[in-house]
């Protein structure tokens, strides 16, 4: 057994949206990073709570800064190597825009007489919205580069 390692030991890829690296190699630097990310979106979540606070909204807003963070905070985060297309933030901003649109409807007229809603309530609304912004970031992220 001298020869063998044990399997926390061997070099695990670990794919990430365009990365590769090492679980032993780059997780210090990648911890780093995704530290620093997480920290921004807190901070952005804290700020739009505490503006929302502010201006008196009800708790059901509350609900919609979490669905919009979550939903856009992970996107970036995990396309990170698209940052610099243009067509990527093209995706982003419209999808945001259609986002934002669809939250002041919903939480703004459709749930206007209601003063709270569940994160609960949300999450199958997240977790949908997240699974199709994923696979438009994919498919019409590469269309560009198909054509070339």
């Amino acid at each position: 057994m001298s020869g063998s390692h044990p399997l926390w030991q061997h070099s695990t890829p670990i794919r990430r949206e365009g990365t590769f690296s090492t679980v032993q190699g780059k997780k210090k630097l990648r911890s780093l990073k995704d530290f620093r990310e997480q920290l921004v979106t807190a901070a952005v979540t804290l700020t739009a709570a505490i503006v929302a606070g502010m201006f008196g909204a009800p708790d059901k807003w509350l609900a919609a800064i979490f669905a919009t963070v979550v939903t856009f905070g992970g996107m970036i985060t995990f396309f990170r190597e698209r940052w610099s297309s243009g067509r990527f933030w093209m995706i982003i901003a419209s999808a945001m825009l259609i986002h934002l649109v669809l939250v002041w409807f919903i939480f703004g007229v459709a749930l206007r007489q209601r003063n709270d809603v569940g994160l609960p309530a949300c999450l199958p609304v997240v977790l949908l919205e997240c699974f199709i912004l994923y696979h438009a970031v994919r498919l019409l992220g590469n269309e560009g580069q198909r054509s070339r």
